[in-house]
């Protein structure tokens, strides 16, 4: 399935270590980060690693913008950081096939927002199930979920191909919060515990669904599973967001998004990705020459 080969024959077992900037063209990064007049280290590579893994930020369009916008994104990836554009671009690129078409996906799907807890559970139910399902098959599957404030990424894989046990990883961005190139530096979830974990945010109580959301980083509230309240008082939903008092229709739990698409991963899904990373970092070197290409000098790093 993977057809790269880390340099020194380094064995990595998640698709964040494949992904990491010292297997992937470290040597071109610098050059950029260098010619964009950044420092060439590892903080800087991740954040330039951002621009060129989510396909959701439109780089040629920043880079028609002008230079100026191109460095301040790579600056600060949360400029251009959001969940929901984040998964929805990147399914297709590891399943091959684009949401409507892949080959399992939630029944609630057409709904802007479920009607109550029991509908809510079910189609989390639905979509562990599923999960289950590839891991006793030993397939690896992506998929793609909306579960209620938050968009994000599932993958199911073996570390080394083939062999057992399988575990998830998890591949996101959070607006204003993380770029894509944070998820890719966390350790795996045990299956189990990851579909424990969704169970969880699915749960009537409150304190059940923070420990689930916190199970995978997230804060309850931030992502519509807060406590609305009581349907009897005056104030009923509260909002999740600071300075307002109620909560618009498909802002609060159990009112809100639960949908999911689920397609084994592509043959060549990984590969895809990456070679969408490199074309990126070719039309940079373009945007971007280094010195003896005739672009301006770095400035001297002080000492």
């Amino acid at each position: 399935m993977w057809g790269i080969q880390p340099p020194g024959g380094v064995q990595t077992t998640t698709i964040g270590e494949r992904f990491s900037p010292d297997f992937f063209h470290t040597g071109r990064l610098d050059v950029v980060l260098k010619a964009m007049r950044m420092r060439a280290n590892d903080v800087n590579r991740w954040k330039l690693m951002s621009a060129l893994l989510d396909p959701a930020f439109d780089l040629a369009g920043a880079i028609g913008i002008g230079d100026q916008y191109v460095v301040s994104s790579v600056k600060d990836p949360l400029g251009f950081a959001s969940c929901f554009p984040t998964a929805e671009h990147l399914f297709p690129v590891l399943a091959g096939v684009n949401a409507p078409n892949a080959a399992f996906c939630g029944q609630s799907n057409a709904l802007m927002a479920l009607p109550d807890g029991t509908t809510f559970r079910a189609e989390v139910g639905r979509l562990i199930a599923r999960i289950q399902a590839y891991e006793l098959a030993g397939t690896e599957v992506v998929c793609r979920v909306e579960f209620a404030g938050h968009g994000f990424i599932l993958v199911l894989r073996h570390p080394v191909a083939g062999q057992a046990p399988m575990q998830i990883e998890l591949i996101e961005s959070l607006a204003h919060s993380s770029a894509i190139h944070d998820c890719l530096q966390n350790d795996p979830f045990d299956t189990g515990e990851a579909c424990t974990s969704l169970q969880r945010m699915a749960s009537e109580r409150y304190r059940t669904r923070k420990r689930g959301a916190r199970f995978f980083g997230w804060r309850a509230k931030a992502i519509f599973l807060h406590d609305a309240g009581d349907p009897d008082e005056e104030d009923y939903p509260l909002s999740s967001y600071d300075g307002e008092a109620n909560a618009a229709n498909g802002e609060y739990f159990p009112c809100t998004k639960m949908k999911w698409w689920c397609h084994p991963l592509a043959g060549n899904g990984l590969q895809t990705w990456w070679t969408m990373a490199e074309n990126r970092l070719t039309a940079l070197e373009t945007a971007f020459p280094a010195p003896v290409q005739g672009g301006r000098a770095p400035k001297r790093q002080k000492t």
